[in-house]
């Protein structure tokens, strides 16, 4: 039996990866089905039921549970426990899509007026003030001054900034262009952002020392 539960949720998790092409996104959906902390939903079925997602999926057809009770009890498990409601907000969408992979029906809609999911409180961000953002890059090395200049200047993710090749940044254009590829980005669709002159020069001098680029040749490999 337990070699059937992971096959029903790995194909399950091969289906996620097809959808969003990302890792981290297959992590927690895994997580969040079962974990050594038995926290997941699998485990929480077995301590609260002692059945496991399939009987669940199967005695829900047969009107046994209600689904939307369950899961409104499985996410205040999750917050007596003190989950994040951030967490469990993304716990609840992996489970419910794992369990209408398992042939339930679950609407959004009820889902909203049943189940309540614990407010994320926000404390309010106090912006970084320019003499501690020049602190910050008088005491920093070469590389995290440009990548500090980079982002800041440009608004990129540092995932995108690492997966950048020099053939996507146009030095040629005021100010400086970089097309980020699809492939590379969060949400999977291109698009352009532009360095302020301060990181165009940051970036040009960290290039021309460390990995030998000439402004003068075509190096954009």
């Amino acid at each position: 039996m337990q070699q059937l539960l992971e096959q029903k949720a790995q194909s399950f998790l091969d289906s996620v990866f097809i959808m969003s092409h990302s890792y981290s996104t297959v992590s927690s959906y895994r997580l969040a089905i079962s974990n050594k902390n038995k926290t997941g939903f699998r485990d929480f079925l077995q301590q609260r039921y002692s059945i496991d997602e399939l009987e669940f999926a199967e005695q829900t057809k047969q009107e046994k549970f209600d689904v939307y009770e369950v899961l409104r009890d499985y996410v205040i498990f999750l917050d007596k426990i003190n989950y994040k409601p951030k967490t469990i907000t993304s716990r609840l969408a992996a489970i419910k899509g794992y369990l209408r992979f398992l042939g339930l029906k679950i609407y959004t809609e009820d889902c909203k007026h049943i189940i309540r999911v614990p407010k994320n409180i926000q404390e309010p961000e106090v912006a970084l003030t320019k003499e501690l953002i020049l602190r910050v890059l008088r005491n920093a090395p070469p590389r995290l001054q440009t990548v500090i200049l980079v982002l800041s200047s440009s608004g990129m993710r540092i995932g995108e900034l690492v997966q950048l090749k020099l053939s996507d940044i146009d030095f040629t254009t005021t100010p400086t262009t970089v097309r980020l590829p699809a492939k590379i980005t969060k949400t999977k669709s291109a698009r352009e952002t532009f360095l302020t002159a301060e990181a165009t020069n940051s970036l040009k001098d960290y290039l021309s020392r460390f990995l030998k680029w000439d402004e003068k040749k075509d190096n954009s490999h």
